[in-house]
């Protein structure tokens, strides 16, 4: 079973997609961290490239596809952008469950974690 969990920043897709995938026996991607991976840059630097979030979206959607395509069995934590446009492409040619995760600000805030790029 492919599982996709989408929240904002900080809520907790991480955290709970490693609690559940070690549960369900499988594998966990983040799919930020898979991108930077795959793109050898990171996120910030890499959507610099691009004029709209729209085409960053189409150009990194390999990644997902890619991992969804190799893993029946995964859990895959998305920012709430992983439901728009090319990445929503991919997720409806697999079967999955997408669940989204919700927490109060105040605790998102208390989680929150900044980056220099």
């Amino acid at each position: 079973m492919r599982v996709l969990l989408v929240g904002v920043s900080c809520v907790g897709k991480t955290t709970i997609g490693r609690l559940l995938a070690g549960r369900l026996g499988c594998s966990f991607f983040d799919l930020d961290e898979e991108i930077e991976t795959h793109f050898n840059t990171s996120i910030k630097r890499l959507q610099a490239r691009f004029l709209t979030d729209y085409s960053y979206r189409k150009e990194v959607s390999v990644v997902l596809k890619r991992i969804v395509a190799e893993h029946r069995d995964c859990v895959v934590a998305l920012a709430p952008s992983g439901l728009r446009d090319a990445y929503l492409r991919v997720i409806r040619k697999v079967d999955c469950v997408t669940v989204a995760i919700e927490d109060t600000p105040e605790n998102i805030v208390q989680r929150a974690t900044f980056y220099d790029i």
